[in-house]
């Protein structure tokens, strides 16, 4: 690459190379921001490289109808990088609003460096001609574009298309930052600028780099915080009572709802498959001055030398609640997939009820708007296992989410339930009983 550095910006360079990975490759979104081609950048070209990766996969339905509508030969299946520069060059002049010189200019030097002098001339005159008609063109393609039609039908199927469109303008929107604290709110929102949203939960309308923040590293444990998203505080606030103890936590990590109930005084075991995925949890942990046992493990058939007051299960799902952070599960969830993880989600359910004694609680929990996932599982437990029963949510116990609570008594939150509030990610959530 560096023989263009020059005459490209570097973060465009990067953005283009990392929008690669994700769409041939379907890298994991996350993953790719560790790599040195982004991490290497300065704090201000990391910003405008960022936006110009989740701004081309949350517009990504819109920009290729654009392109197509425009370009006169259909793009080759192996010209990825063509393809790839002439979706950051759309989507900097329609959706970033960069200024038209600099990104058409720099769309047509990467096309002569990474694909060909003779199909830079087509890039040029196609984000021209994009340009000239822009106002034309973000009224003709609808923001509905960018999300799978099957997906959309399930949404609308599950929560009727007033609701879908509503929220739908919400996820694809850049994500604020939600803030889980130990301490006083009124104390820590000085410390990080930022809102008190709901109980132990700030938030930030802008997000930023959360290792820049005030008390990083906490003085003490009042001044603890960790990143975590409003709604998914409130499965670990579940188990916030008197009588119960010793909790499992199963498929734990990052940890945030550890260390919620760490930070409450509750021992706590934390149980995941992934080695990697459990270092993190125990350096996020370790950061706060907090302690929890941690386990690697397959939890679908792990068994604990003694029955816990509680467990939480955090099942690994298909995160459709969390796309407006999370934009790449647009391009990689598949039906298929969500096949995939049901299964998995009923053994863990399953093996983890076998654990509990008379009386013991479990919280089911996933950041899914998918029924299947949520409900449904639900349904089909009650109906194969008759020593479990809901314990319905009280209206105390989840309060800004008190319309959320359904009849059944669990806790569907849409990614609009908190419209007033620029939403928030969309989760299911329940609490059983052991008979």
């Amino acid at each position: 690459m560096s023989s263009f550095h020059k005459k490209i910006s570097l973060p465009r360079v990067s953005a283009l190379e990392l929008i690669v990975k994700i769409f041939t490759r379907k890298k994991n979104f996350d993953n790719l921001f560790l790599l040195p081609l982004f991490k290497n950048l300065d704090v201000r070209d990391k910003r405008f490289c960022r936006l110009i990766v989740t701004e081309t996969i949350r517009h990504n339905g819109q920009i290729d109808k654009i392109i197509k509508k425009y370009l006169k030969k259909k793009i080759k299946r192996d010209e990825v990088y063509f393809k790839n520069i002439l979706r950051v060059g759309v989507c900097e002049l329609l959706f970033i609003q960069s200024k038209e010189y600099a990104a058409i200019n720099d769309a047509v030097e990467l096309v002569k460096n990474k694909v060909s002098k003779s199909k830079a001339g087509v890039c040029n005159a196609l984000l021209r001609q994009i340009y000239k008609d822009r106002k034309e063109l973000l009224l003709k393609y609808p923001i509905k574009l960018n999300f799978p039609n099957w997906l959309l039908e399930k949404w609308t199927s599950f929560w009727g298309a007033k609701n879908v469109e509503s929220f739908i303008n919400l996820i694809i929107k850049e994500p604020y930052l939600d803030i889980s604290i130990a301490g006083e709110p009124e104390i820590m929102k000085n410390i990080l600028n930022a809102e008190p949203l709901y109980w132990k939960t700030l938030r930030k309308f802008k997000a930023g780099n959360p290792s820049s923040f005030n008390m990083y590293y906490p003085e003490s444990i009042k001044y603890a915080w960790w990143i975590q998203d409003l709604s998914a505080s409130i499965p670990a606030k579940l188990l916030l009572n008197q009588s119960i103890s010793e909790i499992i936590d199963i498929c734990s990590a990052p940890g945030g709802k550890s260390a919620q109930l760490a930070a409450s005084g509750k021992n706590i075991t934390c149980l995941d498959i992934n080695p990697l995925r459990i270092k993190l949890l125990e350096q996020n942990i370790n950061r706060l001055g907090l302690k929890t046992k941690n386990i690697v493990c397959d939890a679908t058939k792990w068994t604990p030398k003694r029955s816990p007051d509680a467990i939480l299960i955090d099942a690994p799902c298909s995160s459709t609640g969390t796309i407006r952070r999370n934009p790449d599960i647009l391009i990689n969830i598949t039906k298929n997939k969500i096949i995939e993880l049901v299964e998995i989600q009923k053994k863990l359910i399953d093996n983890s009820i076998s654990w509990l004694k008379k009386g013991g609680i479990i919280v089911y929990c996933v950041c899914s708007l998918q029924k299947e996932e949520g409900e449904d599982q639900i349904i089909a437990l009650l109906k194969r296992n008759k020593n479990i029963d809901i314990l319905p949510i009280k209206p105390d116990e989840a309060k800004i989410f008190e319309k959320s609570i359904t009849k059944e008594g669990w806790l569907r939150i849409l990614p609009n339930s908190l419209k007033s509030f620029d939403g928030s990610d969309g989760f299911f959530i329940c609490k059983l009983i052991c008979k």
